[in-house]
């Protein structure tokens, strides 16, 4: 479970955008059949730009957190090299 969490984050938030992007779709055509089209064009527009944003943001920190743990592994790998190098040379 904790294993890879930016993949999961990231996972999540996709899934998150498409679950939006259907509430929003469905409560704006509702708006729309019930003869406020306007109102309903402008929340399926407005809704799927909010919930672009907000799940862009959340899958940045998603990135963020999968490099953060790229990084730190190929400073432990660094780290072990420049270990057995110094061992090596102090032998």
């Amino acid at each position: 479970m904790f294993k890879n969490p930016g993949k999961i984050i990231k996972d999540y938030v996709q899934f998150l955008f498409w679950l939006l992007v259907v509430v929003v779709a469905v409560v704006g055509v509702l708006c729309i059949l019930s003869d406020s089209i306007l109102y309903g064009i402008c929340i399926i527009v407005f809704g799927v730009l909010s919930a672009y944003v907000f799940c862009l943001l959340l899958y940045a920190f998603g990135d963020l957190v999968e490099s953060n743990a790229e990084t730190k592994a190929n400073t432990e790998e660094i780290l072990n090299i420049l270990e057995t190098l110094v061992d090596e040379t102090e032998a």
